[in-house]
């Protein structure tokens, strides 16, 4: 018997592009195998339409591009609150 999973993918960024793909076909895979899998990313973007509705969506404002010390901070704490880390 397959041992089944809870699996948290993060992404900084849901507008397409090549990791955001891979995201997306990894993560329907995995739900379609029957894992629990959540994706969590920036609110805005084109990956939250291609996802299966099984998948837990989590968006959080703090992702942004660009590295910002305090905005790392508050996407750290956003996510220890949704006991993610």
């Amino acid at each position: 018997k397959e041992l089944l999973m809870k699996i948290a993918q993060i992404i900084t960024l849901a507008s397409l592009g090549g990791a955001q793909t891979v995201l997306q076909e990894l993560s329907n895979e995995l739900s379609r195998k029957g894992h629990n899998v959540t994706v969590i990313s920036q609110p805005e973007g084109e990956l939250w339409n291609l996802l299966d509705p099984s998948i837990s969506k989590i968006t959080c404002r703090y992702f942004k591009r660009h590295i910002s010390l305090i905005n790392d901070i508050k996407a750290i704490l956003f996510l220890r609150k949704k006991d993610m880390i």
